[in-house]
Parts: C-alpha cells; structure tokens; sequence
C-alpha cells in the first residue's frame, strides 16, 4: 500500500503495519499506513510482531505484547502487536493468523495496548479505510508535552485517557542503539570510574508503570528485586507473549524510585535479530543489564551461564507435568517466602523446579536458572498482605469482568483496573518495594552528602534523595561531590556500611552482614549507580551556580 500522511505527521505514532502469516511463503506485511519500511525492516518486524511459539492452549485468540525495534536509521522505537489466531474455514489449513502492529518512540504502554486493540477490531472487521480514518483521528490528539493526565483522547467511538509523569533521570525504558554501556571498575581497580550513563531526552514523558503482572510472583519478587538492583540479565520465559511483555514492562518499577537503566526488551523471538546479538556467546559486561520477555521453550533447555532464566508455568499446563510427580522431588529449601523453595549457592547449571504456595493468579510453577547466590529473602509480612490481596481480587474478577462485558458498548478505553480491588496488591507492593529501595540508597546518600555515614544518623530516606550536610546546606559533600567515584570512596563506603547500626536493610530480608556488602559492591558497577550518580552530581553543580 503507497503511503499517505497522518497530516501533522507522528505526534504518537510512527507508523501501523499489518503482518500475515502466509502458509506458501511465510511472514509478509500486508499493508503499511502512512510510510513503507525497508525490506531489512520489514523482516525484523515480521518476526517481531507474532508469537515464535505456540502455547499449550492451541495458541488461538488474541496476544497484546510489546517490543523492541530498531530502524535501519539507528532510530529506536517501541512496537505494539495485537496478534490474532482464530480458526476459519476461507483460509489454507484453516487457521487465520495476522498481526496490527504500531510503531512509536514514546512508551505509553498501557495507552497503545488499548488503542492498537481497538485498531486490529476495526482493520480485521472493516479492511484499511477504517483503519486510515482511526490513525488519522490519533493523529488530533493533543501533543503530551508537560506531566499530567490526558482525558478525551477520541478513538473508535472510545475514549482513552494518557496519564504521564516527567523522567527527571532519564526514561526508565532505555533503548540503546549500541552495546550497552560498559560497567564500572571493580574494586581491585585504582580509578574505579563510573561510566556515562545512558540517559534519555530532557523533559521525557513516561506512563506511571504498572506492577499488577507481578503481584502473581509472590516471593519470586524479592529475587527479582535483588536481581535488576545488582544489573543482572534476566530473561522471563513464560508461555505467551503478553504474559512476559506485561511482567517485564514492570519490573523496573521494582527498584524505583532508582533509574533502570537496563536494557529492556520485553518480548524477543528467536528469529529476531537481537536474539543472537543478546542471548548467545558471552553475554554483555557484568551489571549492565538485560531484561528480556521470551516465549520459546528452546531457551530454558540450555541457557548462557552467565543468563539468570524465570521460567513460568501456566496454571492450565500444570496438568502435563503431572508425570514429572514419579520423578524423584528436588530438594525442598524452606524460605521465609512459605513454601517459595528456591535452592541457591548457584553453580553454572543449577536449577529447581517447584509449585510455590506464593503464587497465584495464572501461574502454578516457577524454575529458575542462575549463577547468582540470592541473599535477599521475601518479607513475610508484606508476602502475607499480597497473597490475601489476590486472594481478594480473584474472588472479584469474575464478576468484575462479567459487569465489564455487559458495559463494553459504553465503557471507555485505556488504562486498566488501578484501583478498588485489584489495585490493592499493586499499590502493597509498589509501596514495599520503593521504601525497600530508599533504605538501601540511603547509606549512599548520607555518603555522598556529607562524606561520611558517621555524620547524621537522625536522616531517614525520602524519594526525592538529598539531605544537608552537618550543617544542614549541604556544604560538607562539594568535595566528594565535585569528584569521580573513586576506588579510594568506594572502600571507605563499604568499610563504613560494614559497621553500620542498625543495617539498612532488616536483617529478615538480608541475614548476613558479608551479603549485604557484596549487593552494594555489585550495585556500584551498574549503570543503575552511575546514572543515580550523575543526577545528584546535576544537582549539586546547580546549587552552585545559583549559589
């Protein structure tokens, strides 16, 4: 299809495609609205845009999941798929099975979920003309320049609303056109420099990332949490690609209000060309991060060493690892996660597989691969409040979503459940984890405000960071602050942590002393650090120039 313009052009979207799977000559994109692709690009997004595996349940109905894609030109964008498999007689094999995909730099996660569902509805009903008109309705939208809420966005008769908040330390999404960034020196080092962090845009926008998807991962997310907050790799194996879109999108949100900069694919097929780029040979520099979304089970059967690998079981599949009960069980590891069963002390290859009592919802198992020794255990009382939480809001869905399809002629678009019932856990665990990851920045803060954690033991972490110095203006940190992280300040940190009282972190969650030291050291080699690092260097220089 020739291409024709939005009128003002890509405000919110690049462009829409839709990609069919023809069962002569394979994936091959049918249309393209207002501009064509490469033929480079149209292979990576062909591949990227449907499911490279097919889930347990025949793989039929529709999958709404994000992705990564590049452009020849080095432009990085963000795909939304709707893919669609339903069974009809008119087509070879009897299978139709298409994609609407659309393409645009902002990451509005959950507003783009919502509007490319209600486009594919249009497109796959009422052919391209229907489509035309709605992306030309896009295109009138009001431009989301400043944070705040966007009502009224008019969408096929729907209404959809965007909520934004700033990135005052860069999007929370990076989307690195090259290698990601080189990590910081290790302490045997004499410079011990943190690396440019990869920061976004001034002024950027993002959505305020949901956590719902993780509420289900009980224990698992404290693994997790230890997991992005050191820049470990991670790939989430799960057996659809909405399911590992949605857990990977918020996982970040797990160490806010810390900048993940990690470098974030949430669905990656093993066609694409990422896959081998990322996920084959040595894997990129310790720390630096990957957080990848899969659905091919190829993965989980012999993953890099250096990977750590969440495999997730589906609770309709559970009934085919049924014959997996004859086995002999793995050995069962009490946790303070009740029943969480996680056998660390990791070598290369070391794996276990368990039902965990903590989850819920959609998921009956979980296995995990990894070299990591995890030293960080579950908040039993926090785990307690989640599960009754989702206990609570199971018991509500079916109705919920019965009211929701008896008003869906009527019901606007966009967002999703953040409140009442189903935003209890959400908020429980948004607020556990952020207060978690003040706690452990707050030795840092002391640190780098005053030069010394023996100095103002009254501070107490707050989310936007900071603190005087001992004579509350913060005078005694310019020295350190002027300066590079240096391996000479990174000793004497750790030194000083060691002998802190109380620790940061409560001794239920991190037991020993040498662990907690060894998350500190790890964390100082992320681009996590060095763009927290950064920021307050931003600030301080600010200060001086209005001083």
């Amino acid at each position: 299809m020739e291409a024709s313009g939005f009128g003002h052009g890509d405000a919110y979207v690049h462009s829409a495609h839709c990609v069919n799977f023809d069962v002569d000559i394979g994936h091959v994109i049918e249309a393209s609205w207002p501009r064509k692709l490469t033929a480079a690009e149209e292979t990576t997004l062909c591949f990227a845009a449907m499911p490279d595996s097919q889930p347990s349940s025949g793989g039929l109905g529709d999958s709404c999941f994000a992705f990564h894609f590049l452009s020849e030109s080095g432009r990085a964008l963000w795909g939304f798929s709707l893919f669609r498999a339903r069974r009809e007689s008119s087509q070879r094999r009897g299978v139709f099975q298409k994609s609407l995909v659309l393409l645009s730099d902002k990451p509005f996660f959950q507003l783009f979920r919502s509007a490319v569902t209600l486009l594919a509805d249009a497109y796959f009903a009422s052919g391209s003309k229907a489509l035309s008109a709605a992306l030309r309705s896009m295109d009138a939208w009001p431009p989301a320049h400043q944070p705040g809420l966007y009502a009224g966005l008019g969408l096929l008769q729907q209404t959809l609303t965007l909520a934004t908040e700033a990135c005052e330390a860069g999007p929370v999404f990076a989307l690195p056109c090259a290698a990601p960034a080189s990590a910081p020196n290790t302490a045997s080092d004499a410079t011990c420099t943190a690396p440019a962090p990869a920061s976004g845009p001034s002024g950027a926008l993002r959505e305020p990332v949901a956590v719902r998807s993780l509420c289900a991962l009980g224990g698992e997310c404290w693994t997790l949490w230890q997991l992005l907050l050191t820049g470990e790799s991670l790939v989430v194996l799960t057996p659809s690609p909405h399911q590992c879109s949605d857990i990977v999108l918020a996982l970040p949100a797990l160490i806010a209000p810390l900048p993940c900069m990690s470098n974030v694919r949430p669905y990656l097929t093993v066609h694409a060309p990422d896959w081998e780029v990322h996920l084959t040979g040595t894997g990129p520099p310790p720390g630096s991060g990957l957080l990848v979304g899969a659905t091919n089970p190829m993965l989980s059967r012999n993953p890099p060493a250096w990977l750590s690998l969440l495999v997730l079981e589906a609770r309709e599949a559970s009934a085919s690892t049924a014959a997996a009960a004859s086995q002999p069980p793995l050995p069962a590891v009490p946790t303070q996660g009740g029943g969480l069963g996680l056998l660390f002390g990791f070598g290369p290859s070391a794996e276990v597989a368990r039902a965990d009592a903590a989850l819920s919802g959609s998921w009956a198992a979980a296995r995990w691969k990894s070299h990591v020794e995890v030293v960080v255990r579950a908040d039993e009382h926090v785990l307690h409040r989640l599960r009754e939480a989702e206990a609570v809001a199971a018991a509500a869905a079916v109705p919920l979503a019965m009211a929701r399809s008896a008003a869906s002629s009527s019901s606007s678009g966009g967002g999703g459940d953040d409140g009442g019932t189903a935003g209890r856990g959400d908020r429980l665990l948004r607020e556990h984890f952020e207060q978690l990851t003040l706690s452990f920045l707050q030795p840092l803060e002391r640190f780098t405000t005053m030069g010394s954690l023996q100095i103002g033991s009254h501070m107490r972490p707050t989310a936007e960071g900071g603190g005087g110095g001992a004579n509350g203006d913060g005078r005694e940190s310019l020295g350190l602050m002027l300066h590079e992280w240096s391996y000479e300040a990174q000793t004497r940190f750790l030194r000083e942590v060691e002998a802190m009282e109380p620790p940061p972190l409560p001794r239920s969650i991190v037991p020993q002393r040498a662990d907690l030291l060894r998350l500190y050291t790890a964390f100082l080699r992320t681009p996590h650090f060095a763009q927290w690092w950064e920021s307050r260097r931003r600030r301080v220089d600010a200060g001086l120039h209005h001083g």
